[in-house]
């Protein structure tokens, strides 16, 4: 099983329209995809020194191939439209992990 996180880092000025995307938009695209279950939204703490927002969305797939697939196509569009003309107040870095070990992996 192929664990998908996608941090996204905003400017705190734009904490709610962040998240909202996320849930309204990032979200219900990726599970009508089929390719994706389980998604998951977390706000990351943040560090002492930091004074950007961020949320990581994590969602679980079957194989690296489809999570590589969808940042290539559709989801890395999604996430270029929203960074587009916001002058790098929104940054985003996805990380894909095999889950070796869980309660219900």
């Amino acid at each position: 099983m192929i664990l998908l996180n996608i941090t996204f880092a905003c400017d705190p000025s734009l904490e709610t329209e962040i998240r909202s995307w996320i849930i309204d938009t990032y979200i219900p695209e990726a599970t009508a995809s089929g390719l994706f279950s389980h998604p998951l939204v977390s706000k990351v703490f943040p560090l002492p020194d930091s004074d950007a927002v961020s949320f990581a969305v994590q969602m679980r797939c079957t194989t690296a191939g489809q999570a590589n697939g969808w940042l290539a196509g559709t989801g890395g569009s999604l996430c270029a439209s929203l960074t587009s003309g916001r002058n790098d107040r929104v940054l985003f870095f996805p990380t894909i992990m095999e889950i070796i070990h869980g309660h219900d992996a």
